[in-house]
């Protein structure tokens, strides 16, 4: 009896002895602060609750002002569609306007008459019947040479051309007017000037347009010049101006062509 009270005592003892061993291991020697590898602080707990207390109320601020700019873009989405229907409003009433006008000026113009139609005016008769072609050009060129063997002139030239056909095609007359000119000049290294080219050449033709190839016709032509022409090298001796000489020259005859006038002959049995 006294040997098992003994081990029941003894028992009891080692049990308290562990719990004591376990308070000392959990709990330090002096104080009653908790070791922080077991458990977090109290001062650290109170940061992250302070942390998270923050965060939440910047959160809150951000959706406040979110809220706020989505209803700023509500009400100025529901102004422009007030103006919208406004300005849609506004285009259907000057349509409305715009469609009554017209109605008023169609009732008030006087109707084309019935019949055939008048005469076109004389601007459009003649684009039918005149045809104009032509072209003009303006040449310069230099030349320079140096040491040259076969001898030669430092010179530069420039010449200006036009040429045109004017053609007015009746039902039973053809008249033709053909006009070319030209006029050049070159300068030399030792200052001298000559004329190159100068003229001025027209060509007048009448024909009648009859049922066959053969057409009797009237060539009138006109040649002159446009500048005082010199007996080169000597540039002081006048030998021609402008209408001197001048030649006027008319002739009449046949004119023959093919069908497609890409061919055309002319025979002059009197010349004046």
């Amino acid at each position: 009896m006294n040997h098992t009270v003994m081990s029941i005592q003894k028992r009891l003892f080692i049990r308290i002895l562990l719990i004591l061993i376990s308070t000392i291991a959990i709990y330090p020697v002096f104080g009653q602060v908790r070791y922080p590898f077991v458990t977090p602080t109290v001062d650290s707990i109170c940061r992250n609750t302070i942390d998270y207390i923050r965060i939440r109320q910047s959160l809150t601020h951000q959706q406040y002002e979110i809220d706020k700019d989505v209803e700023q873009l509500r009400n100025t989405i529901a102004i422009l569609n007030r103006h919208l229907d406004e300005t849609l409003n506004e285009q259907q009433i000057v349509e409305s306007e715009l469609n009554a006008i017209n109605r008023h000026i169609d009732s008030i113009s006087p109707k084309r008459p019935d019949g055939p139609r008048p005469k076109e005016n004389i601007i459009d008769i003649l684009n039918e019947r005149l045809s104009f072609h032509g072209n003009y050009g303006l040449n310069i060129n230099q030349l320079a040479l140096s040491n040259w063997a076969a001898g030669g002139e430092n010179s530069s030239a420039g010449k200006a051309f036009a040429n045109f056909t004017l053609i007015d095609h009746k039902k039973t007359f053809e008249q033709k007017l053909i006009g070319a000119f030209a006029f050049g000049i070159a300068h030399y290294a030792d200052k001298r000037i000559e004329k190159q080219d100068d003229k001025i050449d027209l060509t007048y033709s009448l024909s009648h347009n009859g049922k066959t190839q053969w057409n009797a016709s009237t060539v009138a032509t006109f040649n002159t010049q446009f500048a005082n022409g010199y007996k080169y090298p000597n540039d002081s001796t006048v030998i021609s101006s402008f209408f001197a000489p001048a030649y006027l020259t008319v002739s009449a005859g046949y004119n023959y062509k093919t069908k497609n006038q890409r061919f055309q002959i002319f025979l002059s049995t009197l010349f004046i």
